[in-house]
C-alpha cells in the first residue's frame, strides 16, 4: 500500500485460509483493495489462474503473502515494461530474509533477455523470481496461464513454456523485494524438486524433439551434480545432450561475439561443480570443461581467427579468474589455485 506507483488494484485472493487472514484485511479502507474469498481451497495454481482472469490491469504483478515489496517496485517495473514493449515478463533482484526480517542473502539473477534464456537452456536454472514478477496479462493469458498439473513448480513450467513460445524475460538489477525463507514454506520440499525436473524434462523434450525423462533432466542441473553423477559415462552423456541444446540456443538467439563470450563464461561457471565430484579425476574433468566451453565459444565467434584471438585470451583469463601477472610471477601458485 506504500508503493510510489499508486494507480493499481490490489487483488487479494484468500484460498480458504484458516489463520484469520481475511479479518486482518477487511479493516483496510482503501478502494484499490479487492478481496476475493475462495469458497474452498483450490490450491495455488488454480488460484493464480483465477487471479489472471479477475485482474483488470494491463500488467499483473504478484507477491506471496509472506514476502515484502519495496516501495519503488511497481514504479520500476511498470516503467521498464512501458520502455521495453518486446519484454513480456520482468523480475527484480531480491534479498532473502528470515522469520525476523533479518537479511540472510542477496540474490542477483540474469538481467538481459538473452542471459535469462541462456540460464534455462544451459543449465535448467532459475532466471526469474516468481514473487517479484510483473508480466503482460494478455500474453500470459494467451498461452494458457499456469498449468494446474503442477502444485508447486507451476511458475517454472510457465516460464519454460513461455521461452518456447518466444516470450522474452528480463530482470531489473535492483533489490526490490524481500523474499521470506523459512522451514514451512511450500517450495522447501521434495515435491518442488520433482516438479522442477519434470518441467525441465518437458522443456528439453520440446527443444530436442525427443522424449527426455525427469532423471535425465535432473542431470542437467548443477545443483544435482553431487547427488546424481556416479561415473564418467553419465557426465559424458549429460555434456553431449547439453551441447545439442546449446547449439539450438545459439542458432535461435544469434548473439554478438561479446554476448556469446558472456554466455560461455556462465556455462563454465555452471560446470565447475563437476570438478568437486568424488571418485573422479578432477584435472581431467577440468580440461574437459575447458575444451567443452572453448568449442562452443569458437562456434559463436564472428570474424577471422586473428580478430577472435582477444576473445580467446579473455575467455581463458576470466575462467581462471587470475591476472596474467600472477602466472608470470608465480606459476606454481597459479596451478595450485587451478587444480
Amino acid at each position: 500500500m506504500n508503493q510510489t506507483f499508486t494507480d493499481f488494484e490490489f487483488l487479494i485472493i484468500d484460498d480458504a485460509s484458516k489463520d484469520n487472514s481475511v479479518n486482518k484485511i477487511k479493516p483496510y479502507n482503501d478502494p484499490r483493495i479487492r478481496l476475493v474469498e475462495n469458497e474452498k481451497n483450490f490450491g495455488l495454481s488454480k488460484t493464480l489462474n483465477k487471479g489472471i482472469d479477475l485482474a483488470n490491469g494491463k500488467y499483473i504483478a504478484r507477491i506471496d503473502q509472506d514476502d515484502l515489496s519495496l516501495p519503488k517496485r511497481l514504479e520500476r517495473q511498470v516503467k521498464y515494461l512501458e520502455d521495453n514493449p518486446d519484454i513480456c515478463v520482468v523480475g527484480t533482484w531480491w534479498k532473502d530474509i528470515d522469520e525476523n526480517n533479518n537479511i540472510i542473502n542477496n540474490v542477483r539473477l540474469p538481467v538481459e533477455p538473452f542471459e535469462c534464456a541462456f540460464s534455462a537452456f544451459a543449465s535448467g536454472g532459475f532466471f526469474i523470481g516468481h514473487p517479484c514478477v510483473m508480466f503482460r496479462q494478455r500474453e500470459i493469458k494467451s498461452i494458457g496461464g499456469y498449468s494446474e498439473e503442477y502444485e508447486i513448480a507451476q511458475d517454472t513450467h510457465l516460464w519454460f513454456r513461455s521461452l518456447l513460445k518466444g516470450i522474452q524475460f528480463a530482470n531489473i538489477p535492483e533489490y526490490l523485494l524481500y523474499y521470506r525463507r523459512h522451514q514451512m514454506q511450500g517450495s522447501n520440499n521434495e515435491q518442488t524438486e520433482k516438479e522442477h525436473n519434470l518441467a525441465l524434462a518437458n522443456f528439453l523434450s520440446d527443444i530436442l524433439l525427443k522424449n527426455i525423462d525427469s532423471f535425465t533432466a535432473s542431470l542437467y542441473r548443477p545443483i544435482n551434480f553431487n547427488d546424481k553423477f556416479f561415473n564418467s559415462e553419465n557426465i559424458e552423456n549429460m555434456l553431449q545432450q547439453k551441447s545439442r541444446v546449446l547449439d539450438i540456443y545459439f542458432l535461435k538467439y544469434e548473439l554478438s561475439s561479446i554476448k556469446s563470450l558472456r554466455c560461455i563464461l556462465k556455462l563454465w561457471e555452471s560446470l565447475l561443480p563437476l570438478c568437486t565430484l568424488k571418485n573422479t579425476n578432477r584435472i581431467k574433468i577440468l580440461f574437459k570443461n575447458i575444451i567443452f566451453c572453448f568449442k562452443h565459444l569458437k562456434k559463436q565467434l564472428k570474424g577471422s581467427v586473428v580478430f577472435n584471438i582477444p576473445y580467446f585470451i579473455i575467455f581463458f583469463l576470466l575462467l581462471l579468474k587470475l591476472p596474467v601477472a600472477k602466472f608470470i610471477s608465480n606459476p606454481i601458485h597459479f596451478f595450485k589455485r587451478v587444480f
